[in-house]
């Protein structure tokens, strides 16, 4: 038997991907007319109207009852009509309406767009730092073209997301162990969590004069974060790496294995004498 495509991975079994894709396929066909399925990326393409993913979808499947898969489908795909293209041009081109729905975020350059030259600053080879819209359920990432729309330069838009970050996305941590190394796990909803990486002081509250710290953002949804004092910082690495691989590979929204350095509120970077071995990276979708 052929070995489960990357995206149905989380469902564990042929039948249960397989029914996921039947009930999206039938959702898709009667609100936008019937796609044309790949069953081995996960994608089903409307002839002239949008691509929908499943590898996302999957995911959230995987930790839901099968009896609530197509309200669960519904709901998912009901929420991207947000997405229609003259109402996001209109929401980002206007500063007024968009400022308080900015936020900055850690991306995947994976999942970046290919036909849009988004609003990012590099971190890492296989990430970027970010400027998103929350949208109910979702977000959008902001086009360089509306961006020039606004009056104020790029430095104050990334202040102002970063600052709605801290103010508007609530997040939680919690200490943990792996292998007797001792790592905070910072967790919160939405997808823009990872936009606490560019200031921790309020996810994990007064870390000192000059903290020093490694970032870890395996997804949208959480930051693992691990002190740098201490022995055997190339295995402590080692085993966050590992930890941060399966992390990306159980959840949704992966983001990034890069290893971030944290040294203070908008001091975020690359460390590339960290960076995981090849063979870690998982496939993000």
């Amino acid at each position: 038997m052929a070995p489960l495509p990357e995206w149905a991975k989380p469902l564990k079994s042929r039948g249960r991907a397989n029914e996921l894709l039947k009930i999206a396929e039938s959702v898709i066909t009667h609100r936008y007319g019937a796609p044309v399925v790949n069953d081995r990326l996960g994608t089903l393409e409307v002839p002239g109207g949008p691509v929908f993913g499943m590898y996302n979808l999957a995911h959230i499947a995987a930790e839901s009852p099968r009896a609530g898969w197509r309200l669960l489908v519904y709901d998912v795909i009901s929420s991207l009509d947000q997405l229609a293209p003259a109402r996001i041009e209109a929401l980002v081109s206007d500063w007024e309406q968009v400022r308080p729905l900015l936020r900055t975020r850690i991306y995947g350059v994976v999942g970046l767009p290919v036909d849009v030259e988004a609003v990012t600053r590099p971190l890492g080879p296989t990430s970027q730092l970010g400027l998103g819209v929350a949208l109910d359920r979702t977000m959008v990432m902001v086009a360089r073209e509306h961006a020039r729309s606004w009056e104020i330069s790029m430095d104050e838009a990334f202040e102002v997301a970063t600052r709605n970050v801290l103010e508007r996305v609530p997040v939680d941590h919690t200490m943990m162990l792996k292998d007797d190394h001792c790592f905070a796990l910072i967790e919160g909803k939405g997808l823009a969590v990872t936009g606490h990486a560019m200031d921790l002081s309020v996810a994990l509250g007064d870390m000192g004069p000059d903290p020093d710290v490694a970032v870890f953002a395996p997804c949208a949804h959480n930051l693992f974060v691990m002190p740098l004092q201490g022995s055997d910082l190339t295995g402590r690495l080692r085993v966050m790496h590992r930890l941060a691989a399966e992390w990306a590979a159980q959840n949704p929204n992966g983001v990034t294995l890069d290893v971030l350095r944290y040294r203070g509120p908008r001091r975020l970077s690359y460390e590339p004498k960290w960076a995981p071995n090849q063979r870690l990276r998982p496939a993000i979708g």
